[in-house]
C-alpha cells in the first residue's frame, strides 16, 4: 500500500514538473519565431553617409511634346540647396532656393524674390535614412555622371545605383556616395529628369540666399509654389 502511495506522488509530481518545461518550451519557440518575423518585417538602413555632400550638378528635364528644360543644381554640407532651371543653362527662368541655416525657402520668378519662413526644415540639418524595402534593387548599370564624364546611366564603370520604382510607376536610381540622391527620376507619363556632370565639393555659400540688395516680399509659410526640380 506504502509502495503504491509513493509511486503515485512520483507520478504526479513528474506531471507537476512536466507542465512548466512545456510552457516554457512553447514560449521559447513563440519568442524565437517573434523575433524572427521581426528581422523580416524590418528592413535595414540603406548604408549612405551619415552627413550632407556637397555638390553640383546640371540638371535636365524632358517630357514628350515640349521643350527641354535644363539648369544647374548645388548643395551644401548644410543640406541647403539651389536649382536654377530654362530654356538654357545660362537663362534660368526660376531659382529656388532651401536655405536650412536659415530655416528659409527662397524662389525668384519673372515678379521677383519671395521669401517664406520654414521653421521645419531646421530638423533637415542631418540627411534622412532610407529603409530597404522591396521596392529597393541594385541597378544593373553604372552611372558614368561625374563631371567630364559621358553622361551614361548604362555605363560599365562610375557610380553604383539602387533602382526605386514605387506604386505609382515612378522610377528613380539612388545614388548613395549622394545620401542616396535621384540621380535619374522617370515617371509613366513621359516625364524625366537627370543630373549629370556632378562635381564633388561644397558650392560658393552666397549661392544659397538672394543677391545682396535685391527687393524681397516675404510671404506667410506654404504659399511658395516650389519649382518642378526640388531637393
Amino acid at each position: 500500500m506504502m509502495l503504491l502511495r509513493i509511486r503515485r506522488n512520483w507520478r504526479s509530481l513528474a506531471a507537476m514538473v512536466a507542465v512548466p518545461i512545456a510552457v516554457v518550451g512553447v514560449l521559447a519557440r513563440n519568442f524565437s519565431d517573434v523575433a524572427a518575423l521581426q528581422s523580416r518585417a524590418t528592413p535595414e538602413y540603406v548604408e549612405s553617409p551619415a552627413a550632407w555632400v556637397p555638390f553640383s550638378a546640371t540638371v535636365t528635364v524632358t517630357f514628350p511634346g515640349r521643350p527641354a528644360v535644363v539648369g544647374r543644381y548645388f548643395r551644401a554640407s548644410t543640406g541647403s540647396y539651389r536649382t536654377e532651371t530654362g530654356p538654357a543653362l545660362d537663362s534660368p527662368k526660376v531659382i529656388f532656393i532651401k536655405n536650412i541655416p536659415e530655416a528659409v525657402h527662397y524662389l525668384r520668378s519673372d515678379t521677383g524674390w519671395i521669401r517664406e519662413s520654414q521653421p521645419s526644415i531646421a530638423a533637415q540639418a542631418l540627411p534622412p535614412r532610407f529603409r530597404k524595402g522591396p521596392l529597393w534593387t541594385n541597378y544593373p548599370y553604372k552611372l558614368d555622371i561625374r563631371k567630364g564624364e559621358t553622361g551614361s546611366v548604362t555605363a560599365a564603370s562610375g557610380w553604383s545605383a539602387y533602382q526605386v520604382t514605387d506604386s505609382h510607376g515612378v522610377m528613380k536610381l539612388k545614388v548613395a556616395d549622394l545620401n542616396l540622391f535621384d540621380v535619374v527620376t522617370q515617371r509613366p507619363d513621359g516625364r524625366y529628369e537627370t543630373y549629370t556632370d556632378i562635381e564633388l565639393g561644397e558650392p560658393d555659400s552666397r549661392l544659397f540666399a538672394p543677391p545682396v540688395g535685391v527687393p524681397i516680399e516675404d510671404r506667410a509659410p506654404r504659399q511658395v509654389i516650389l519649382p518642378t526640380t526640388p531637393r
